[in-house]
């Protein structure tokens, strides 16, 4: 089993990943031990023990959780919008634009 393979389609979300990858560790271990409580195993069956029995100890799962965002703080604020006067400061060049893009962002530095 090759680790990196495990849940591949869902890597760009990662909730849903991190889901898929600790369902698996415990698909592995179930089959594991489904599998080693079987006797007379055939030689493929026995490979497949080994390779389940493997991968239930050896399989990181990720774990990834997605709390709130942290509030926005005054400075953060003032910075978003000294951003903002500068790019329309870009787009229009009237003083009314400009002194209040340098007010806001004096306040800033």
């Amino acid at each position: 089993m090759k680790p990196e393979t495990v849940c591949i389609d869902l890597e760009q979300h990662a909730t849903h990943y991190s889901r898929c990858t600790q369902k698996a560790k415990s698909m592995f271990t179930e089959i594991c031990s489904e599998l080693s409580g079987k006797h007379l195993l055939s030689s493929k069956a026995q490979s497949l023990t080994r390779m389940y029995c493997k991968a239930s100890i050896s399989y990181q799962p990720v774990i990834a959780s997605i709390g709130e965002p942290k509030p926005i703080t005054a400075t953060q604020m003032q910075e978003k919008e000294c951003n903002r006067l500068i790019l329309k400061a870009m787009q229009d060049d009237s003083p009314e634009v400009a002194a209040k893009k340098e007010k806001v962002c004096a306040l800033v530095r």
